[in-house]
């Protein structure tokens, strides 16, 4: 069912297992489907990222927050990383802040956000927060704008920030906003990794597509938890340590039959079997030759 309390392009609308979420209008896509926003936002997200890394990390665990919509994945995080003593610093990129000003007026409905209210009315305010969460103590910030635009000069930024130990990557779709997912992309993403600093990045899709894309892109690609209806989701790492189920040549056949494989590459979306080129990258990844 849906609620009829529109906002800007956002509206409540409730789940099957009855708790409620987020749906923009304009896209026409439900934020964290099926089980809602907190269940996806600590399964898909905060259990996968490995946070008992923080207990070892000299300084902040950085945690890139790539689409913070109307923040269960950020918070999740928060509240997942309390079991560990130390610092985490999240950077939540976003380029509308509608879905969390919409949120915030609905913490009835949408629980996760209500012992975080004013902290993240801060955030709204203020682009920035700092605050102890019973053990872990947390650094929050917003950058503001076009993450592909902010990735390009992103080498002017990374002394200030960190190299991330972890990427929350929850953008729309593929074919809602390619921008988001094109080979140019995630190759600019990999090349700011610091060698030294294993990074895990995690997506909702398990799509051929992105699997493929990131592959070319340098990563390892693996499998991630099930959430909702998907069976598995997609984990993405400059390590292959910190992938626990590589994709396999099982993997690499199908991949190699598969009509939407082939990257993105124009921003602009579509369904295409490799080419051959492709084919041969992804045939000779250090992952596939083990």
């Amino acid at each position: 069912m849906s609620a009829p309390m529109p906002h800007s392009e956002h509206k409540l609308v409730q789940l099957p297992n009855g708790t409620w979420s987020l749906h923009c209008v304009d896209v026409a896509e439900t934020y964290h489907p099926v089980v809602g926003p907190e269940i996806e936002g600590h399964i898909l997200y905060a259990k996968q990222i490995h946070l008992e890394r923080i207990n070892s990390s000299p300084g902040p665990f950085v945690i890139w927050d790539v689409g913070l919509g109307a923040a269960a994945n950020a918070l999740a995080v928060i509240q997942e990383a309390s079991l560990f003593t130390g610092k985490i610093a999240i950077y939540s990129f976003e380029h509308n802040l509608k879905p969390l000003q919409f949120a915030l007026k609905h913490t009835e409905q949408l629980s996760y956000l209500s012992s975080f209210k004013d902290i993240v009315q801060q955030l709204l305010d203020t682009h920035k927060v700092s605050f102890q969460y019973e053990r872990i103590s947390v650094s929050w910030e917003i950058i503001y704008g076009d993450f592909p635009l902010w990735l390009h000069s992103a080498s002017s930024q990374m002394d200030k920030m960190l190299s991330p130990a972890a990427i929350l990557y929850d953008a729309y779709s593929p074919k809602k906003n390619p921008d988001m997912y094109t080979l140019a992309l995630f190759k600019e993403l990999k090349s700011v990794l610091s060698d030294n600093a294993p990074c895990l990045l995690v997506s909702y899709s398990r799509a051929t597509l992105l699997r493929s894309t990131l592959l070319l892109a340098g990563f390892y690609v693996g499998i991630g938890a099930a959430t909702g209806e998907k069976e598995e989701t997609t984990l993405a790492s400059n390590t292959l340590s910190l992938i626990r189920t590589p994709l396999d040549h099982t993997w690499l056949a199908r991949a190699q039959r598969s009509t939407s494989a082939e990257p993105i590459i124009q921003s602009v979306y579509h369904q295409r079997p490799l080419s051959e080129e492709s084919r041969y990258q992804l045939s000779i990844h250090p992952q596939f030759r083990l």
